[in-house]
């Protein structure tokens, strides 16, 4: 709490500066500037330009900021644009306040932080950093939206499976900025296919919409190929783009068009494997933030306010590193100061220059010379420092694909870092009048489906495995109207898909497999015939305990495993 009152007090200070961070947000302008050629209000808008959305110079003395997003991207500004600069960047400085704690508190309850006040220490600490970060600050001070799409994309990912406009979010932010485009290919990575066609289909009608509202900026951004030229061909060496490709420039390289593109390939294949790999071994936030590392890395432009997603890497490693022990402890903390000294708003009057009120050149990578190709002559250290973003990008693509080879493999509890929870069904006693399974089936996969429950259920294969992994295995759906704490002690079946004829023997056989172990812990209830089971909650409101508390426990034998879950379930 102190350190946030700390830096709050910080930004009223600038806030407070007649020529502080929100003295003029050039980038929130061109936004503005967009929505009133939209409007066609004057001299924004020039009919006689081919396209005028994109025809527009910039605003005065500000030469090729030019408008350079998809052209659904100007429409919400058409509305907003009927404020003052001065009113629109207020409230674009108070979203963006907000959507930091929001986004890290949303982080912290998928990594299985129970809401008390762990979590809002937690998601306090971290939101003081985040905002002490060079790329945050950066964000607000232009009056840019980057940190209102991780946000949107964050709660869009972090919804469970089974919501059917889950992947809408992707597809709204990709349609005003391409980059969250990136997610679309985790997705289908990941299994889930119809959250991807849902991204894809939003992202389709905002470029429907697009066409319908502005034809002719539409008509150049898609069909002429201008969204292939990033900002224009812009100064791609500026110190202020950290990409894979500034560095190609910066150093001189002759080839480095194709150099990118090559480098984009195989950065962008090995970004998402190891993204899908780290998700589908149980850690979905890592893999999310995995995925939005490499679309920073292999997009040609990539600005330092694009690098907001690091503010999510803070509050993840130091939940990991509570969890770990020993050298993994440690290496998970040192990572997260690095990072956030790598990243802070360093003032720039520490290497030499003059104090900067709106903070623009604030952060370790405007200490060398920038501006009119003075990147061109950076050359030892400067280099390093120059290319701070994307080369801390790099070491920590790396790791994180060592992280994903690691977690592939099954681990004893005594290991230093969190391993995921090893999956071991056992087999129970099938009900009475109900055939025993035949020797050499199984209870977790296609061919040995639990007896008795709906083939059509998506959850009969891992029924059992369900019973005794609790909420640590469990897939991300949860019942509705039940809050997350109080899932730890339950038993989850959320199974809609239920076939003809089978829903009600469905139900009956569930009935009588949960009795076998529930028959002395009250309360037990079945919701209906649609294959809603629920035993337990506890009647006291109990904290879930996390994935990782059971990381250093012992291996159990499968009787024994069941009958710690069943004594769990009765208290």
């Amino acid at each position: 709490m102190i350190a946030m009152c700390f830096v709050a007090g910080w930004y009223w200070h600038l806030g407070l500066d007649g020529e502080g961070m929100r003295a003029f947000p050039v980038d929130l302008n061109v936004y503005r500037d967009a929505g009133l050629i939209v409007r066609h209000v004057r001299p924004f808008y020039q009919p006689s330009r081919e396209a005028p959305l994109y025809g527009w110079p910039g605003p005065p003395h500000y030469g090729g900021l030019r408008f350079t997003y998809p052209p659904f991207a100007a429409l919400p500004f058409a509305l907003l644009s009927h404020l003052s600069l001065h009113a629109l960047g207020q409230w674009f400085t108070a979203a963006d306040m907000l959507a930091v704690p929001t986004a890290i508190w949303i982080t912290c309850r998928e990594l299985g932080i129970p809401a008390d006040e762990r979590r809002v220490g937690l998601t306090l600490v971290s939101t003081a950093a985040a905002l002490a970060t060079e790329p945050v600050l950066r964000t607000i001070s232009l009056g840019q939206v980057e940190l209102l799409l991780m946000v949107l994309v964050v709660w869009d990912l972090c919804q469970p499976d089974r919501r059917w406009w889950k992947g809408a979010g992707v597809g709204l932010a990709a349609g005003i900025k391409l980059v969250p485009l990136i997610f679309i290919p985790y997705l289908l990575l990941t299994r889930r296919y119809r959250q991807a066609a849902v991204a894809s289909a939003i992202f389709a009608l905002t470029v429907v919409i697009g066409f319908v509202a502005l034809p002719a900026d539409s008509s150049r951004w898609w069909l002429h190929g201008l969204f292939m030229r990033g900002s224009y061909g812009t100064d791609n060496v500026f110190a202020g783009n950290q990409s894979l490709l500034a560095i190609l420039v910066r150093t001189g390289s002759s080839a480095y068009h194709a150099e990118w593109q090559a480098v984009a390939v195989v950065v962008a294949t090995l970004g998402l494997v190891t993204a899908a790999l780290i998700d589908r071994a149980g850690f979905a936030v890592v893999g999310m933030l995995t995925c939005a590392l490499t679309g920073l890395l292999v997009s040609p432009v990539s600005w330092d306010h694009h690098w907001v997603w690091m503010s999510l890497a803070l509050p993840v490693l130091v939940y990991y590193a509570t969890q770990a022990r020993g050298l993994a402890r440690e290496a998970l903390l040192w990572s997260a100061l690095v990072i956030l000294a790598l990243f802070a708003a360093w003032p720039t009057w520490l290497w030499g220059e003059r104090y900067d009120p709106q903070g623009w050149g604030w952060g370790l990578i405007w200490a060398p010379p920038n501006g009119g190709d003075l990147e061109r002559t950076w050359h030892g250290l400067q280099l390093v420092v120059g290319n701070a973003y994307v080369l801390t990008g790099v070491v920590l693509l790396i790791a994180l694909m060592v992280v994903a080879v690691a977690v592939q493999w099954p681990r004893e509890y005594s290991g230093d870092l969190p391993a995921r929870p090893r999956r071991q069904a056992p087999v129970l006693s099938p009900a009475p009048g109900e055939a025993t399974p035949a020797a050499g089936t199984t209870t977790d996969g296609p061919s040995g489906l639990t007896p008795g429950l709906p083939r059509g259920c998506p959850q009969a294969g891992r029924a059992t495995a369900l019973l005794v992994r609790g909420r640590a295995g469990a897939p991300r759906t949860r019942a509705p109207g039940r809050d997350r704490s109080t899932l730890a002690p339950s038993l989850d079946y959320d199974c809609h898909d239920t076939q003809a004829g089978s829903g009600r023997a469905g139900v009956q056989t569930q009935k009588s497999i949960l009795s076998s172990i529930t028959s002395e812990h009250e309360p037990s209830s079945l919701v209906g015939d649609d294959c809603h089971v629920h035993a337990g909650p506890a009647p006291e409101r109990r904290p879930r305990r996390p994935a990782s508390s059971m990381l250093h426990q012992p291996q159990l034998s499968q009787q024994s495993l069941l009958t710690h879950r069943c004594s769990r379930l009765g208290s």
